[in-house]
């Protein structure tokens, strides 16, 4: 059984590096990420990013808009690639951009969910939601949604959209981490194993 494929899982993994005193987000699946290798580490999970309860994030909300989900089985995790890829890009030296954007592209947005898969809607509908955060799309090449209607101008169309503003995002590490960081696993004490293939021969094809 092929795991780690799909995407479904993907979780946002937070590391501080005590050095260089900044964090360091990138995002994993969880169904084969090893318990141990996230000692002193933060994650965040898509209802950890927002929720019912506190209101959906941006992301979840333009998902949602751009008729982006049908199961459900593969938003979070399509969420939290997009997520990782979205915090990433706005750390960078790019220029700052309108409100609504931000600072990934539209070839970026699409690149950051290709290692997420759907069975359900095909990715265009998907991908037209991550656009619309990208301050170089082509707004009139996004499919019908539900913020939408026929004859808006350009400004009213982007007015439309949920709001995003990356100074507003919530730390993805926690504070009281950083000043247990050293001391969650005792490297000196403990040591732990992970599987090995060894000398086991490949499978033969058609078999995984």
């Amino acid at each position: 059984m092929v795991t780690g494929s799909c995407g479904a899982c993907v979780v946002l993994v937070s590391k501080y590096d005590s050095k260089l005193k900044k964090v360091e987000d990138y995002s994993v699946s969880s169904c084969i990420t090893f318990l141990c290798s996230l000692n002193s580490r933060s994650i965040t999970t898509s209802e950890g990013l927002r929720n019912s309860r506190d209101g959906f994030q941006s992301i979840h909300e333009r998902f949602a808009g751009f008729h982006a989900s049908q199961c459900g089985l593969c938003t979070p995790g399509m969420c939290m690639s997009f997520f990782s890829a979205l915090i990433n890009a706005d750390k960078g030296n790019k220029p700052d951009t309108p409100p609504r954007f931000s600072k990934l592209t539209s070839s970026e947005a699409e690149k950051a969910i290709a290692g997420n898969l759907c069975r359900c809607t095909g990715c265009r509908s998907i991908a037209d939601a991550c656009k619309t955060f990208a301050a170089d799309v082509d707004i009139e090449d996004l499919e019908l949604n539900s913020y939408w209607k026929r004859g808006d101008s350009m400004e009213m169309k982007v007015s439309k959209l949920p709001p995003y503003d990356p100074t507003k995002n919530f730390k993805t590490y926690p504070e009281f981490l950083k000043s247990e960081s050293a001391t969650i696993l005792d490297s000196t004490r403990y040591s732990w194993y992970s599987p090995d293939k060894g000398n086991k021969p490949d499978p033969p094809p058609g078999f995984s």
